[in-house]
């Protein structure tokens, strides 16, 4: 089952990765600081979830943004 999650996450990051890529490369839409802290202690694919600045509850999986290694972030599912 926990085999599952991760591939499910996994495929999750790889449709959301664009996204997130998109959204910070334009310095117009910032990551919040949640969705960094919500996969701090995780590894790629794991299922994570953090609240927005507007309070909202998003659930997602751990990825790299914008699909390159580093700084593991919490890629909301779509």
């Amino acid at each position: 089952m926990k085999n599952n999650l991760k591939i499910a996450g996994m495929s999750l990051m790889l449709m959301s990765s664009t996204w997130f890529g998109i959204a910070n490369a334009d310095g117009n839409t910032p990551l919040p600081q949640g969705a960094y802290e919500a996969c701090s202690d995780k590894g790629n694919g794991d299922i994570c979830s953090f609240v927005n600045d507007t309070g909202d509850s998003i659930n997602g999986a751990c990825g790299y943004q914008g699909g390159v290694e580093g700084k593991l972030v919490c890629v909301p599912i779509h």
